[in-house]
């Protein structure tokens, strides 16, 4: 999602399929400052969460 400027999200809603027994069972969260490197989110110990 390109947000066009820098945004906090506070928070992800993930959906599963409607109509098969499908759904998310992990995904990642990364940011980028110019759209070509993407960075994972990392918790204080610098391990990518």
């Amino acid at each position: 999602v390109d947000f066009g400027e820098p945004r906090n999200i506070s928070a992800v809603i993930t959906k599963g399929s409607g109509e098969n027994p499908e759904w998310v069972t992990s995904y990642q969260v990364l940011y980028s400052d110019d759209a070509d490197e993407w960075n994972p989110i990392k918790d204080d110990k610098g391990q990518p969460i």
